[in-house]
Protein backbone atom coordinates (compact mmCIF):
# COMPACT_ATOMS: atom_id res chain seq x y z
CA UNK A 1 0.00 0.00 0.00
CA UNK A 2 3.20 2.13 0.40
CA UNK A 3 2.82 2.45 -3.27
CA UNK A 4 0.65 5.14 -5.37
CA UNK A 5 -2.30 2.79 -6.55
CA UNK A 6 -1.40 4.44 -10.95
CA UNK A 7 2.92 3.52 -10.15
CA UNK A 8 1.87 0.09 -9.18
CA UNK A 9 2.25 -1.75 -12.61
CA UNK A 10 5.03 -0.08 -13.92
CA UNK A 11 7.46 -0.53 -11.05
CA UNK A 12 6.35 -4.29 -11.22
CA UNK A 13 7.09 -4.37 -14.79
CA UNK A 14 10.65 -2.76 -14.06
CA UNK A 15 11.48 -5.20 -11.40
CA UNK A 16 10.49 -8.30 -13.91
CA UNK A 17 12.01 -6.56 -17.03
CA UNK A 18 15.45 -5.69 -15.03
CA UNK A 19 15.54 -9.66 -13.06
CA UNK A 20 16.02 -10.94 -16.12
CA UNK A 21 18.27 -8.93 -18.31
CA UNK A 22 20.04 -7.76 -14.87
CA UNK A 23 20.46 -4.58 -16.12
CA UNK A 24 20.95 -0.87 -14.21
CA UNK A 25 17.43 0.77 -13.81
CA UNK A 26 16.60 4.27 -12.96
CA UNK A 27 13.23 5.60 -12.98
CA UNK A 28 10.76 7.37 -9.79
CA UNK A 29 7.52 6.63 -8.26
CA UNK A 30 5.27 8.06 -5.23
CA UNK A 31 5.58 6.53 -2.22
CA UNK A 32 3.07 7.22 0.72
CA UNK A 33 4.28 8.81 3.90
CA UNK A 34 3.41 8.17 7.57
CA UNK A 35 1.78 11.53 7.24
CA UNK A 36 -0.59 9.52 4.56
CA UNK A 37 0.36 12.33 2.12
CA UNK A 38 2.69 11.01 -1.05
CA UNK A 39 5.91 12.09 -1.95
CA UNK A 40 8.33 11.57 -5.18
CA UNK A 41 11.44 9.19 -4.97
CA UNK A 42 14.11 8.73 -7.97
CA UNK A 43 15.39 4.96 -7.64
CA UNK A 44 19.28 4.10 -9.19
CA UNK A 45 20.36 0.74 -8.97
CA UNK A 46 20.70 -2.60 -10.50
CA UNK A 47 20.33 -6.43 -10.01
CA UNK A 48 22.68 -8.91 -8.91
CA UNK A 49 21.82 -12.59 -9.31
CA UNK A 50 18.81 -12.85 -7.07
CA UNK A 51 19.66 -9.21 -5.21
CA UNK A 52 19.14 -5.54 -6.28
CA UNK A 53 21.23 -2.94 -5.05
CA UNK A 54 19.19 0.49 -4.96
CA UNK A 55 19.70 4.30 -4.23
CA UNK A 56 16.68 6.82 -3.47
CA UNK A 57 16.50 9.97 -3.39
CA UNK A 58 13.61 12.41 -2.43
CA UNK A 59 12.48 14.76 -5.85
CA UNK A 60 8.85 15.89 -4.59
CA UNK A 61 10.50 19.25 -4.45
CA UNK A 62 11.98 18.99 -8.37
CA UNK A 63 8.81 17.65 -9.36
CA UNK A 64 6.65 20.35 -8.23
CA UNK A 65 8.53 22.69 -9.48
CA UNK A 66 8.35 20.85 -13.05
CA UNK A 67 4.35 20.47 -12.79
CA UNK A 68 4.50 24.14 -11.69
CA UNK A 69 6.57 25.19 -15.03
CA UNK A 70 4.61 23.44 -17.53
CA UNK A 71 1.28 24.77 -15.77
CA UNK A 72 3.14 28.20 -16.57
CA UNK A 73 3.81 27.72 -19.33
CA UNK A 74 0.57 26.44 -20.95
CA UNK A 75 -0.83 29.77 -19.21
CA UNK A 76 1.70 32.02 -21.24
CA UNK A 77 0.93 30.19 -24.24
CA UNK A 78 -2.77 30.70 -23.82
CA UNK A 79 -2.64 34.44 -22.61
CA UNK A 80 0.08 35.53 -25.46
CA UNK A 81 -2.56 33.96 -28.26
CA UNK A 82 -5.71 36.27 -27.22
CA UNK A 83 -6.32 39.94 -28.47
CA UNK A 84 -6.99 41.14 -24.91
CA UNK A 85 -4.45 43.14 -23.08
CA UNK A 86 -3.71 41.43 -19.69
CA UNK A 87 -1.51 42.10 -17.12
CA UNK A 88 -0.79 42.39 -13.44
CA UNK A 89 -0.02 45.08 -10.97
CA UNK A 90 2.69 43.92 -7.95
CA UNK A 91 1.73 47.52 -6.11
CA UNK A 92 0.02 50.54 -7.78
CA UNK A 93 3.35 51.78 -10.06
CA UNK A 94 4.72 48.33 -10.37
CA UNK A 95 4.31 45.80 -13.57
CA UNK A 96 4.04 41.75 -13.10
CA UNK A 97 3.85 39.63 -15.99
CA UNK A 98 2.28 40.91 -19.04
CA UNK A 99 0.94 39.23 -22.42
CA UNK A 100 1.73 39.69 -25.83
CA UNK A 101 -0.76 42.07 -26.54
CA UNK A 102 -0.17 44.39 -23.82
CA UNK A 103 3.68 44.18 -24.85
CA UNK A 104 2.95 44.48 -28.80
CA UNK A 105 0.49 47.57 -28.16
CA UNK A 106 3.21 49.48 -26.31
CA UNK A 107 6.15 48.26 -28.73
CA UNK A 108 7.82 46.70 -25.55
CA UNK A 109 9.67 44.11 -25.37
CA UNK A 110 9.10 41.48 -21.62
CA UNK A 111 12.10 42.81 -20.35
CA UNK A 112 11.15 46.43 -20.31
CA UNK A 113 7.81 45.84 -18.59
CA UNK A 114 7.92 43.32 -16.21
CA UNK A 115 8.89 44.19 -12.64
CA UNK A 116 9.23 47.53 -14.10
CA UNK A 117 7.77 51.20 -13.21
CA UNK A 118 5.19 52.25 -15.03
CA UNK A 119 6.95 55.41 -15.08
CA UNK A 120 9.53 54.32 -17.16
CA UNK A 121 7.70 53.40 -20.11
CA UNK A 122 4.70 55.79 -20.27
CA UNK A 123 4.53 59.56 -20.35
CA UNK A 124 3.89 61.30 -16.81
CA UNK A 125 0.74 62.41 -17.63
CA UNK A 126 -0.47 58.91 -18.99
CA UNK A 127 1.33 57.34 -15.84
CA UNK A 128 -0.50 59.85 -13.07
CA UNK A 129 -3.70 58.64 -14.79
CA UNK A 130 -3.07 54.76 -14.25
CA UNK A 131 -1.64 55.17 -10.87
CA UNK A 132 -4.52 57.12 -9.45
CA UNK A 133 -7.04 54.51 -10.55
CA UNK A 134 -4.59 52.24 -9.45
CA UNK A 135 -3.83 53.16 -6.36
CA UNK A 136 -7.63 53.09 -5.30
CA UNK A 137 -8.01 49.42 -6.07
CA UNK A 138 -5.23 48.73 -4.18
CA UNK A 139 -6.57 50.77 -1.22
CA UNK A 140 -10.61 50.13 -1.31
CA UNK A 141 -10.10 46.09 -2.25
CA UNK A 142 -12.91 46.49 -5.19
CA UNK A 143 -13.09 45.91 -8.96
CA UNK A 144 -12.60 48.69 -10.68
CA UNK A 145 -13.64 49.32 -14.94
CA UNK A 146 -12.13 52.55 -16.62
CA UNK A 147 -11.93 53.89 -19.58
CA UNK A 148 -7.71 55.53 -20.33
CA UNK A 149 -6.12 56.66 -22.92
CA UNK A 150 -3.07 55.62 -23.91
CA UNK A 151 -0.85 55.84 -26.95
CA UNK A 152 0.62 52.64 -28.78
CA UNK A 153 3.65 52.03 -30.24
CA UNK A 154 3.19 54.00 -32.78
CA UNK A 155 2.34 57.22 -31.01
CA UNK A 156 -1.57 57.07 -31.71
CA UNK A 157 -3.98 57.73 -28.47
CA UNK A 158 -5.99 54.99 -28.24
CA UNK A 159 -8.91 54.18 -25.90
CA UNK A 160 -8.68 51.57 -23.81
CA UNK A 161 -11.43 49.87 -21.46
CA UNK A 162 -9.87 48.25 -18.67
CA UNK A 163 -10.77 46.19 -15.81
CA UNK A 164 -8.44 45.89 -13.01
CA UNK A 165 -9.53 43.44 -10.38
CA UNK A 166 -7.70 43.11 -6.78
CA UNK A 167 -6.57 39.27 -5.63
CA UNK A 168 -6.20 39.38 -1.45
CA UNK A 169 -4.44 37.11 0.41
CA UNK A 170 -5.41 35.35 3.18
CA UNK A 171 -4.78 38.31 5.30
CA UNK A 172 -7.53 39.88 3.43
CA UNK A 173 -4.44 42.64 1.91
CA UNK A 174 -4.47 42.95 -1.62
CA UNK A 175 -1.20 40.61 -3.06
CA UNK A 176 -2.01 41.71 -6.69
CA UNK A 177 -4.10 43.29 -9.23
CA UNK A 178 -5.04 41.56 -12.09
CA UNK A 179 -5.79 43.96 -15.23
CA UNK A 180 -7.67 43.00 -18.60
CA UNK A 181 -7.71 45.75 -21.42
CA UNK A 182 -9.48 45.93 -24.62
CA UNK A 183 -9.03 48.53 -27.42
CA UNK A 184 -12.50 50.61 -27.95
CA UNK A 185 -11.28 53.83 -29.77
CA UNK A 186 -13.05 52.60 -33.52
CA UNK A 187 -16.60 51.68 -31.40
CA UNK A 188 -16.31 55.21 -29.16
CA UNK A 189 -15.77 57.08 -32.32
CA UNK A 190 -18.98 55.78 -34.03
CA UNK A 191 -20.78 56.22 -30.83
CA UNK A 192 -19.99 60.01 -30.59
CA UNK A 193 -20.55 60.39 -34.41
CA UNK A 194 -24.31 58.82 -33.64
CA UNK A 195 -24.86 61.01 -30.62
CA UNK A 196 -23.52 64.08 -33.08
CA UNK A 197 -26.46 62.90 -35.50
CA UNK A 198 -29.05 62.59 -33.08
CA UNK A 199 -28.12 66.26 -31.52
CA UNK A 200 -28.45 67.13 -34.84
CA UNK A 201 -32.10 66.30 -35.71
CA UNK A 202 -33.25 67.58 -32.38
Amino acid sequence: DLIHPEDREAIRNIFIEGKKSLSACSFQNRIKTKKGNYKYLEWNGGFHGEWMYIVARDVTKTQKMTALLAEKTQQRILLDNVDVHIWYLKDEQTYGSVNQAHLSFLGKTRKQLENKNIYDFLPAKEADICCLVNREVFQTKKRMETEEWVCNAQGEARLLSIIKTPILDKSGQVKQVICSGVDITEKAEVEKKLRESEARYR
